[in-house]
């Protein structure tokens, strides 16, 4: 029926749009982690990007 049609197209987008956030919060975890090895401690730490969080 139409409502499932609705409801599965629906569940494709934010299944995608889900993998985009995950990658863009890998690549974001992995600039910060090359900043914080060249700057060391001259930059400010952010926690929910720390190993752990």
């Amino acid at each position: 029926n139409d409502l499932q049609k609705e409801k599965n197209a629906m569940q494709k987008i934010w299944n995608q749009r889900e993998k985009q956030i995950q990658k863009v919060l890998h690549n974001t975890t992995g600039m910060y982690g090359s900043i914080k090895g060249l700057a060391g401690n001259a930059i400010g730490t952010i926690d929910s990007l720390e190993l752990g969080s």
